[in-house]
């Protein structure tokens, strides 16, 4: 159905007016024609015929006026191009307000407009408390923290006491760099958790209260599938990433209003390398006859394992590497536990002197798979490497035991046990929790991806059927986060309300020149991962030389840490720092994922979801779309976890914890409008009448300079062709000049009734013998 627009509505009207024009004449003539006497003055019919004449009886009835036998070449040619021009010009008064629309668009040039803080109504809103103002802490294990001006102090037999507060020449440093920024970008320390908790230890800054993290699942939006605004956040619920705004919006306005602003965007990486393995079993109200099929993961893995213990810097960082280490290994250690390969000991001289396996064969793992972590449900992650291959701990001696008898047990020729895996994590990540925490120790998790079940057998992948058999795949993903600047183009419908602000688009910031970068900074330090997370920032160029911060000028940071995948929620609860680890702390809990619901976290794999399913099944058929899986989970799982507090009413010094919400500043606005726009193609008609009018004018001009258009000739034109004035030559010769002015000729014989009754018109009136006045007035002369 076409809509209707004003364009539209006018030409409808246009339409109507055009046939009631040409109508009315026509119906009315007819009216007049049936009330008019056969017996009337000349004037009567000169009237009565410029009536008719200009309806469009003439041309339904072929009258004289409408013939072109005999008719003068100029006159013929003249009266066809007025027929033309006239439906050229009855076209375009139709056609050319179709053209017309309305549209809202933003005004040429920005004003300036007081942004003010807007309470989020959704559920994100009603689920993040106020913020506190006790301030960030940190505790580094037996050791003082890093920049802590501040002792330990043991009073006798009792605990130490620990100053757990953040001293402010940290938190200075690592927010020095934003005055040399746009006013909305974030910190460190802009960066809360949503839901916290108030407690007190007797040996933590002397009894006082201190917050601590907490994680309450107030929302999932993993299926919006678009940039998302929710309080204190930005998702990137399509692509994965979290920007950092406390919402302020501009005045309300009719059409609404656009700007832009710079905000600290932390995004998720994931690299995931298939397996080329799959796990296929036949479902009898739980998974039977397990298998490991080779798809190429064992007869094509390359021999040359890869260089995993090339350092990686910020510069030339490489998760694919990661993620391709955790599958070599994964496939290798699989390899020699199945027996299809060898190591390079054990009495051979070198690895993969024989390969047993073909694309296609399959290994039995298990009869009975109940128990296990993966399922035809939904997706779900490990990082217990290998452990779709059953391998028995280390010191297992089968001795047939009931929960053996599911299992499916190999020879086992070179003693491969779980052990074996244990090192491929610390391999994909690059380091361990035993390093220092710094630059060069980027924060990577690794772990296996189960992908979403399909069935092989062609029926519907949502459906469990008894004796249908399913597919698997397996991969090896890393991942770790980057901290970028990205510009957001934001629209708001000024409506009143968060609901109303958009996200139109987003992109990375660019910069024209290398000194243009942000200068990051990491917190350099000799304390061990597993102690202490490194701080990070933006800083100023008065630290570029400093011992304690390692620096470097680049679009965007590999954020630094390490991430403790024995969490059990995604954030840590033990302090309140989360900007330092709530990247890490929510890939290591998402690689953790199974078919059990975990307190306090939404279900990701799609067990409770047949929609988040079908769309992890879609993402899991190839490695690249399994690693946006990882992206949008991390996503959505950070979006409960934190929340930013940076804006516009923030104040422009350094931030000590919590972005103010209070005071007023004026931030440049493109307001949109209402305003006319016209389709060019409606309006070809109306340039057609224009050219034919232009050219009639030109003509004109050039006549009447020649002196061949006057009015005076139209005049005498118009008396011969008057039908009244004519008839009274004829009726009455004599009693007027031909060329009298028409009050002259109305006064003197217009006013003479002519019979049109009979077959020719004749006077009504007696024709009077004495001399006619114009005769008299030639015979004075």
């Amino acid at each position: 159905m076409v809509e209707l627009t004003v364009g539209y509505v006018s030409g409808i009207i246009a339409a109507g007016i055009f046939v009631a024009r040409y109508l009315f004449p026509t119906l009315s003539a007819l009216i007049l024609m049936s009330l008019v006497q056969e017996k009337n003055t000349a004037v009567t019919w000169s009237v009565l015929a410029r009536t008719l004449q200009s309806s469009l009886w003439p041309t339904i009835l072929r009258s004289d006026s409408d013939c072109s036998i005999g008719v003068d070449r100029a006159v013929n040619l003249e009266s066809w191009i007025r027929v033309v021009v006239a439906a050229i010009i009855s076209t375009a008064g139709i056609v050319t307000p179709l053209g017309l629309y309305d549209v809202v668009l933003p005004a040429p040039e920005s004003t300036p407009k007081t942004f003010s803080y807007i309470p989020d109504q959704s559920p994100m809103g009603a689920g993040t408390p106020p913020r506190h103002s006790l301030g960030f802490n940190r505790r580094c294990g037996l050791y003082i923290c890093p920049g802590s001006n501040s002792n330990i102090t043991v009073p006798g037999n009792l605990d130490p006491e620990w100053n757990i507060t953040i001293p402010w020449n940290l938190t200075y440093a690592f927010a020095s760099g934003l005055s040399e920024l746009s006013p909305t970008v974030s910190s460190i320390w802009d960066i809360e958790w949503r839901n916290y908790e108030l407690t007190r230890r007797e040996n933590y800054n002397k009894g006082s209260l201190y917050a601590v993290g907490s994680y309450r699942q107030v929302e999932n939006r993993i299926l919006s599938d678009r940039i998302e605004v929710a309080e204190g956040v930005i998702m990137d619920t399509k692509n994965g990433g979290i920007g950092f705004r406390n919402h302020t919006l501009p005045p309300q306005s009719h059409h609404g209003s656009t700007w832009t602003e710079d905000l600290l965007f932390v995004v998720p990486q994931t690299s995931c390398v298939n397996l080329n393995l799959t796990l296929d079993f036949k479902w009898q109200s739980f998974p039977v006859n397990v298998t490991v099929t080779d798809r190429g993961g064992f007869v094509n893995l390359r021999h040359q394992q890869p260089e995993h213990s090339i350092v990686q810097t910020q510069h030339n960082f490489d998760l694919h590497n990661k993620a391709y280490t955790g599958a070599w290994l994964t496939n290798a250690m699989g390899m020699i536990y199945l027996n299809v390969t060898n190591p390079s000991s054990h009495g051979y001289a070198q690895s993969f002197e024989y390969v047993n396996s073909a694309v296609g064969k399959s290994f039995p793992i298990l009869n009975k798979g109940t128990g296990v972590s993966w399922g035809p449900d939904g997706i779900s992650t490990s990082t217990m490497w290998g452990d779709f291959f059953n391998i028995p701990d280390p010191g297992y001696n089968a001795s047939g035991r009931a929960w053996d008898i599911a299992s499916v047990r190999y020879p086992n020729p070179f003693n491969i046990t779980t052990k074996n895996f244990t090192n491929i994590g610390p391999l994909c990540q690059g380091h361990s929790m035993f390093d220092y925490a710094n630059m060069t120790n980027v924060g990577v998790v690794c772990g296996i991806v189960y992908g979403a079940a399909r069935r092989t057998d062609g029926g519907n992948h949502l459906i469990r059927e008894s004796d249908s058999t399913w597919q698997i795949p397996i991969y090896s993903c890393a991942s770790a986060a980057k901290a970028l600047i990205k510009t957001v183009r934001f629209r708001y419908d000024g409506s009143g309300s968060l609901g109303g602000l958009r996200v139109v688009d987003m992109t990375e910031k660019t910069y024209q020149t290398e000194d243009e970068n942000p200068l990051w900074g990491v917190e350099n330090t000799s304390i061990r991962l597993d102690v202490a997370q490194p701080l990070w920032g933006i800083v100023s160029k008065e630290y570029q030389n400093r011992s304690d911060i390692s620096v470097i000028r680049k679009e965007s940071l590999w954020l630094p840490g390490f991430g403790d995948t024995t969490l059990s929620l995604p954030v840590n609860g033990l302090l309140n720092l989360p900007g330092a680890s709530f990247h890490l702390s929510s890939f290591a809990y998402l690689y953790s994922l199974s078919s059990s619901i975990t307190n306090s976290v939404s279900d990701y794999t799609g067990e409770t979801s047949s929609a988040l399913y079908s769309k992890w099944r879609g993402y899991s058929t190839q490695a690249d779309t399994t690693s946006t899986i990882i992206n949008l989970i991390w996503t959505d799982i950070v979006a409960n976890a934190v929340v930013g507090t940076r804006g516009w009413l923030s104040p422009q010094g350094i931030p000590v914890g919590s972005a103010n919400v209070s005071g007023q500043v004026e931030v440049p606005v493109t307001e949109y409008r209402k305003t006319i726009q016209y389709r060019v193609p409606f309006g070809i008609p109306a340039f057609f009448a224009l050219f034919w009018i232009l050219l009639s004018m030109v003509t004109v001009m050039i006549l009447l300079l020649c002196g061949k258009a006057r009015p005076s000739l139209v005049r005498r034109y118009l008396n011969h062709t008057s039908v009244g004035r004519t008839m009274t030559l004829l009726l009455y010769p004599g009693w007027t000049e031909p060329q009298a002015l028409t009050t002259a000729w109305a006064s003197s014989v217009g006013t003479k009734k002519i019979d049109v009754s009979v077959l020719a018109p004749s006077s009504a009136d007696p024709v009077e013998s004495e001399t006619p006045p114009a005769l008299k007035r030639r015979c004075t002369l």
